[in-house]
């Protein structure tokens, strides 16, 4: 007699279910290194993130997301206290070459990987576009602060004019 139980588990694979996707495509790590070049260390850090999801590691892509962030916060601060003299390439190398080496240590073999069973990777092309839409967005968000600034009677213009 073949009685089950009712109060077993099924015998499904359920728990041992991956988040990847195995044919998704990933980011170059020259798009990385593109993105970060033309959008800045977000852009660069939202290809990596994107690459993590692809991958099934939601939890490194959101702590890609949120070190992206500080480290462009911090970037921020140093460009302010820094003396103006100070090129801007002095600040925009280190974070190029800081985010394709993270992205060759955390992503370059499964990416190779990838390639090896003939997935394609995705376009620069598209990590161009992402990355110039990061920009973009960057610059309505300093110009919304920018004007808010000035609106509050603490911006650029207002200690000029006060000056005189």
């Amino acid at each position: 007699m073949d009685e089950q139980n009712p109060y077993q588990m099924p015998a499904s694979g359920l728990g041992s279910a991956s988040l990847e996707n195995p044919e998704a495509r990933l980011f170059k790590v020259s798009g990385i290194g593109l993105a970060t070049f033309l959008g800045s260390l977000l852009a660069g850090g939202l290809l990596m993130a994107m690459n993590f999801r692809a991958l099934g590691q939601p939890e490194k892509a959101r702590k890609t997301i949120l070190y992206s962030i500080a480290a462009f916060a911090g970037v921020i601060v140093v460009m302010f206290v820094l003396p103006e003299s100070i090129p801007g390439v002095v600040f925009l190398i280190p974070q190029v070459v800081a985010m394709v080496q993270l992205a060759k240590q955390y992503q370059q073999s499964q990416i190779n990987e990838r390639r090896m069973r003939g997935i394609p990777t995705r376009s620069n092309w598209a990590a161009a576009g992402i990355s110039l839409l990061v920009f973009l967005a960057l610059m309505l968000l300093a110009i919304a602060a920018f004007l808010g600034w000035e609106a509050l009677g603490v911006g650029v213009f207002q200690s000029i004019l006060a000056a005189d």
